[in-house]
Protein backbone atom coordinates (compact mmCIF):
# COMPACT_ATOMS: atom_id res chain seq x y z
CA UNK A 1 0.00 0.00 0.00
CA UNK A 2 1.11 3.56 -0.29
CA UNK A 3 1.74 5.47 2.65
CA UNK A 4 -1.59 7.54 2.11
CA UNK A 5 -3.20 3.90 1.54
CA UNK A 6 -5.30 4.70 -1.22
CA UNK A 7 -3.34 3.15 -3.86
CA UNK A 8 -2.34 -0.44 -3.61
CA UNK A 9 1.27 -2.13 -5.70
CA UNK A 10 0.60 -5.58 -7.36
CA UNK A 11 3.39 -7.02 -9.01
CA UNK A 12 3.57 -10.06 -11.08
CA UNK A 13 5.52 -12.91 -12.68
CA UNK A 14 3.77 -11.74 -16.46
CA UNK A 15 6.05 -8.93 -16.16
CA UNK A 16 3.04 -6.32 -15.01
CA UNK A 17 3.04 -3.53 -12.00
CA UNK A 18 -0.33 -2.56 -11.38
CA UNK A 19 -1.61 -0.02 -9.41
CA UNK A 20 -4.83 -0.63 -8.04
CA UNK A 21 -7.41 1.32 -5.52
CA UNK A 22 -8.15 0.41 -2.25
CA UNK A 23 -12.23 -0.95 -3.59
CA UNK A 24 -10.65 -3.15 -6.25
CA UNK A 25 -10.69 -0.66 -9.01
CA UNK A 26 -7.91 -1.25 -11.07
CA UNK A 27 -5.81 2.20 -12.26
CA UNK A 28 -2.92 1.51 -14.46
CA UNK A 29 -1.01 -1.37 -14.97
CA UNK A 30 2.19 -1.61 -17.44
CA UNK A 31 4.23 -4.33 -18.91
CA UNK A 32 7.54 -4.37 -17.56
CA UNK A 33 9.46 -5.81 -20.68
CA UNK A 34 12.18 -8.74 -19.69
CA UNK A 35 11.16 -8.60 -16.16
CA UNK A 36 9.72 -10.55 -13.95
CA UNK A 37 8.86 -8.11 -11.15
CA UNK A 38 8.48 -9.72 -7.54
CA UNK A 39 7.28 -6.64 -5.05
CA UNK A 40 7.24 -3.09 -4.77
CA UNK A 41 7.84 -0.56 -1.94
CA UNK A 42 6.55 2.19 -2.29
CA UNK A 43 8.95 5.49 -1.16
CA UNK A 44 7.47 7.38 2.33
CA UNK A 45 6.29 10.03 0.47
CA UNK A 46 4.20 7.74 -2.01
CA UNK A 47 5.60 9.10 -5.28
CA UNK A 48 7.95 6.36 -5.95
CA UNK A 49 7.58 2.61 -5.99
CA UNK A 50 10.79 0.23 -5.94
CA UNK A 51 10.55 -2.77 -7.67
CA UNK A 52 12.24 -5.70 -6.84
CA UNK A 53 13.06 -8.07 -9.82
CA UNK A 54 15.35 -10.80 -10.64
CA UNK A 55 18.81 -8.76 -10.59
CA UNK A 56 17.73 -5.40 -10.34
CA UNK A 57 15.71 -2.90 -8.58
CA UNK A 58 14.10 -0.23 -10.25
CA UNK A 59 11.99 2.66 -9.13
CA UNK A 60 8.89 4.18 -10.56
CA UNK A 61 6.75 6.66 -10.65
CA UNK A 62 3.82 6.10 -9.03
CA UNK A 63 1.67 7.99 -10.72
CA UNK A 64 2.39 7.10 -14.14
CA UNK A 65 4.62 3.66 -13.80
CA UNK A 66 7.40 5.21 -15.70
CA UNK A 67 10.65 4.19 -15.00
CA UNK A 68 12.74 6.73 -12.96
CA UNK A 69 16.38 5.94 -13.80
CA UNK A 70 18.03 2.92 -14.80
CA UNK A 71 17.82 -0.13 -12.87
CA UNK A 72 20.13 -0.95 -9.96
CA UNK A 73 21.67 -4.08 -9.90
CA UNK A 74 21.34 -6.15 -6.98
CA UNK A 75 24.49 -7.58 -5.08
CA UNK A 76 25.66 -10.69 -7.34
CA UNK A 77 25.51 -13.59 -5.76
CA UNK A 78 24.82 -17.51 -6.76
CA UNK A 79 21.97 -17.94 -8.71
CA UNK A 80 19.12 -19.22 -6.85
CA UNK A 81 17.26 -22.22 -8.33
CA UNK A 82 19.25 -21.27 -11.42
CA UNK A 83 17.92 -17.68 -11.30
CA UNK A 84 20.17 -14.57 -10.45
CA UNK A 85 19.15 -13.30 -7.05
CA UNK A 86 16.04 -10.95 -6.62
CA UNK A 87 16.57 -7.60 -4.83
CA UNK A 88 15.52 -6.96 -0.92
CA UNK A 89 14.99 -2.93 -0.87
CA UNK A 90 13.87 -0.28 1.83
CA UNK A 91 13.77 2.65 1.93
CA UNK A 92 14.85 5.54 4.88
CA UNK A 93 12.02 7.30 6.62
CA UNK A 94 13.08 10.40 4.54
CA UNK A 95 12.97 8.97 1.38
CA UNK A 96 16.52 10.43 0.58
CA UNK A 97 18.17 6.82 0.52
CA UNK A 98 17.39 3.34 -0.80
CA UNK A 99 19.38 0.41 0.53
CA UNK A 100 19.29 -2.41 -1.86
CA UNK A 101 20.57 -6.30 -0.61
CA UNK A 102 20.06 -9.49 -2.65
CA UNK A 103 22.50 -12.33 -3.27
CA UNK A 104 25.94 -11.26 -1.70
CA UNK A 105 26.47 -10.02 1.91
CA UNK A 106 26.50 -6.71 1.33
CA UNK A 107 24.03 -3.91 1.32
CA UNK A 108 24.33 -1.28 -1.05
CA UNK A 109 22.65 2.55 -0.03
CA UNK A 110 21.58 4.91 -3.18
CA UNK A 111 20.63 8.76 -3.25
CA UNK A 112 16.95 8.00 -4.38
CA UNK A 113 17.37 11.75 -6.51
CA UNK A 114 20.53 11.15 -8.33
CA UNK A 115 20.82 6.69 -7.74
CA UNK A 116 24.25 7.69 -7.15
CA UNK A 117 26.08 5.15 -4.64
CA UNK A 118 26.07 6.06 -1.15
CA UNK A 119 29.11 4.82 0.75
CA UNK A 120 30.54 1.72 0.14
CA UNK A 121 28.86 -1.62 0.73
CA UNK A 122 27.80 -2.42 4.10
CA UNK A 123 29.44 -6.29 4.30
CA UNK A 124 27.08 -8.47 6.22
CA UNK A 125 27.23 -12.24 7.34
CA UNK A 126 25.34 -13.29 5.04
CA UNK A 127 22.95 -12.42 1.64
CA UNK A 128 20.01 -10.56 3.61
CA UNK A 129 16.17 -11.87 3.37
CA UNK A 130 15.17 -8.89 4.58
CA UNK A 131 15.90 -5.03 5.39
CA UNK A 132 14.31 -2.21 7.54
CA UNK A 133 15.12 1.38 8.63
CA UNK A 134 14.70 2.44 11.81
CA UNK A 135 12.03 5.13 12.33
CA UNK A 136 14.75 7.73 12.98
CA UNK A 137 16.78 6.51 10.21
CA UNK A 138 19.53 6.14 12.66
CA UNK A 139 19.88 1.91 12.11
CA UNK A 140 19.33 -0.25 9.09
CA UNK A 141 18.46 -3.82 10.02
CA UNK A 142 19.56 -6.78 7.90
CA UNK A 143 17.79 -10.16 8.70
CA UNK A 144 19.23 -13.15 6.65
CA UNK A 145 19.61 -16.86 7.31
CA UNK A 146 21.75 -16.77 10.36
CA UNK A 147 20.03 -16.49 13.52
CA UNK A 148 21.35 -12.94 14.83
CA UNK A 149 20.43 -10.31 12.26
CA UNK A 150 22.66 -7.48 11.72
CA UNK A 151 21.94 -3.42 12.81
CA UNK A 152 24.26 -0.92 10.35
CA UNK A 153 24.68 2.37 10.90
CA UNK A 154 23.41 3.47 6.92
CA UNK A 155 25.55 6.43 6.70
CA UNK A 156 28.83 4.94 7.21
CA UNK A 157 27.79 1.10 7.16
CA UNK A 158 29.10 0.19 10.50
CA UNK A 159 27.82 -2.49 12.12
CA UNK A 160 26.67 -4.16 15.34
CA UNK A 161 25.29 -7.09 16.89
CA UNK A 162 22.10 -6.42 18.72
CA UNK A 163 21.42 -7.84 22.40
CA UNK A 164 19.19 -11.07 22.71
CA UNK A 165 15.61 -10.34 24.52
Amino acid sequence: FSPDSRTLAITGFAGVVGLWDPDGQPRIAEPIPGSSPLGGVFSPDGKLIAVRDVGRVTLYSAATLAPVGPPLPVPAGPPVHGFPPVGIVAFSPDGRVLAVGGGAPTIQRYQVATLDPVGDPIQVDAPPSSLAFSPDGDVLAVASERATPALADPEHGAQRTPRRL
